[in-house]
């Protein structure tokens, strides 16, 4: 898995100059196991298609690291799945050689779960840490590959932004709390809430 690191860090700091420059950040797709280069650049494309109009104040680049297999070790007990809080600690090891700003955004097809209340090992969608830059997802419960772009985009504001969910329940904000069961047909847009709380609109 090193010299998987070691390549992922090179890739992005060859494209952190550009970053730089222009003090663009970026937003990096990291694939893990199975997940292919066309199925992250069909989502980079649908990111900044619909998901950066939406973030317009702020502006991102989005590049794709090479894929990286996933040690078992960051596995459940069972070894059933694999714990999305230990990818994120993973990948909080990856962001210490990127460029201040930038964003990690794990991708996968494997199931990924983390602890919820007296659940020990609940199935999830995505998970981020508020303010952490670091995220994953996984189509696994995805009922749609068309609401991929709106799952990333939500973690991606929890993590960049350290934003919590709509305070409203907005029926049409993809930062609404899904409670278990995500809506994402209905979801399209940031409420004038989140954008007001985000940017001051």
């Amino acid at each position: 898995m090193k010299s998987f690191l070691r390549i992922c860090v090179l890739a992005a700091l060859a494209v952190s100059s550009v970053c730089a420059c222009t003090k663009v950040k970026t937003i990096y797709i990291q694939p893990y196991n199975n997940t292919t280069h066309e199925e992250c650049e069909a989502l980079r494309q649908a990111f900044i298609e619909k998901a950066l109009p939406i973030l317009a104040p702020d502006t991102f680049r989005v590049e794709i690291l090479p894929v990286i297999e996933l040690d078992d070790r960051l596995k459940n007990d069972q070894m059933s799945r694999y714990r999305a809080d230990k990818i994120n600690r993973f990948e909080r090891k990856m962001l210490r050689s990127l460029p201040r700003g930038c964003t990690i955004v794990g991708l996968m097809h494997q199931d990924i779960s983390c602890t919820k209340g007296d659940v020990a090992d609940y199935g999830i969608l995505g998970l981020s840490f508020r303010g952490d830059r670091v995220c994953v997802i996984s189509t696994y419960r995805l009922s749609r590959k068309v609401d991929l772009w709106k799952l990333m985009m939500h973690e991606f504001i929890h993590s960049y932004y350290d934003y919590a969910h709509c305070p409203d329940d907005c029926v049409s904000c993809i930062m609404k709390n899904a409670y278990g069961k995500p809506d994402f047909p209905h979801e399209y847009e940031l409420c004038p809430t989140c954008r007001h709380a985000l940017w001051g609109e």
